[in-house]
Parts: C-alpha cells; structure tokens; sequence
C-alpha cells in the first residue's frame, strides 16, 4: 500500500545548547527521501526548502551531520519531536554530541513557548 505524504517547505535553524560550542556546518535528512538539507554555524534561520511532512507520523528518523568546532564531523539518527503544526525546523545540539530536531510553527528557539528551551543542558529522552 502507497501512502501519499503531503510534505511543506520549511526553514531550518540550529541551537547550540550550553556546553556544546560553536557549530561550522550542519545538515539534516529529510524524513522521506535522501536529501539532506543544511546551513552554516547556528544563529540564524536557513531560508525554506526542507521538506517537511505536514503532519506528523510516528517514527520519523532522521540523520544530522554536523561539524564541531575543531572537531572531525559527527553523525547521529534521532527522531523528529512529535508537532500539531508543521513549522521552522530546528536541531538543538547538546553536549556529548547529543542532537534532537523538533518543528515549531510559531516559536523560535528563544521564545519560554518553543519545544525545547534555551537553558536546558540535557538533551530531552528521544520520542518513538
């Protein structure tokens, strides 16, 4: 059976969390195809063309790459935070070279409202 997934152009923006440093390049695979999608340093907003299914599904993995500063590439799976409304992605990156991706339709990653705050130094437990 072919499920049809209707898929959203989003932006994509990164957060580099206490204790994790600076960011040179990141990128991350789209959760249904092989594209990956990325930008240079955290700090700012990559202009759209991620694309994102409009609603959620369970399981969806994705790959992050990404460049530490003086450090060779790291490379991890880990799974899209369950959203209501597709919006801006964003890869929070935690020490340990811990990484998650949540969607935030209205809040960035300074706002008290988005997924993950801005203070916390653990990364969250993954979702299924």
């Amino acid at each position: 059976m072919v499920v049809d997934i209707e898929l959203v152009p989003v932006s994509i923006a990164c957060f580099s969390h206490p204790g994790v440093g600076y960011i040179h390049d990141f990128y991350v695979k789209e959760p249904f195809s092989e594209r990956m999608a990325g930008g240079l340093s955290c700090g700012g907003i990559v202009g759209g063309g991620y694309m994102l299914p409009l609603k959620w599904q369970p399981g969806m993995k994705v790959k992050v790459r990404w460049k530490p500063n003086g450090r060779n590439w790291v490379e991890k799976t880990t799974t899209i935070r369950r959203y209501d409304e597709a919006g801006n992605l964003f890869v929070h990156f935690f020490a340990n070279d811990e990484v998650r991706v949540v969607s935030s339709a209205r809040y960035g990653s300074q706002s008290p409202k988005h997924p993950i705050l801005k203070d916390v130094t653990i990364a969250p437990p993954e979702e299924e």
